[in-house]
């Protein structure tokens, strides 16, 4: 009983962190698909606006843990994407 209790219970868990997290989707593909990394700067405050509201609201992922995960996968779309942009035999010129 109580690992079906567990179960349901990762499940209304893992249902709601969809829910809210699938509200970044449509902008992480923005940030993927901006050809000019200059101008990703425009999709980062209502990325970052979502970020807060899912972290306002939602009943599972308003933890520490979880935004440091959610920003760190940020943070490591822009750094792929700075890749993109600019060389590392340009960089240490």
């Amino acid at each position: 009983a109580s690992l079906c209790k567990e179960v349901f219970a990762a499940r209304d868990e893992a249902i709601d962190n969809a829910r809210y997290l699938r509200t970044l989707k449509p902008w992480i593909h923005r940030f993927e698909a901006e050809g000019s990394f200059p101008k990703l700067a425009k999709h980062f405050a209502p990325m970052l606006q979502i970020v807060v509201l899912i972290w306002k609201n939602s009943k599972y992922y308003n933890t520490a843990p979880r935004l440091v995960a959610l920003m760190r996968q940020i943070g490591n779309l822009l750094i792929a994407r700075a890749c993109q942009y600019v060389s590392g035999e340009q960089l240490f010129r």
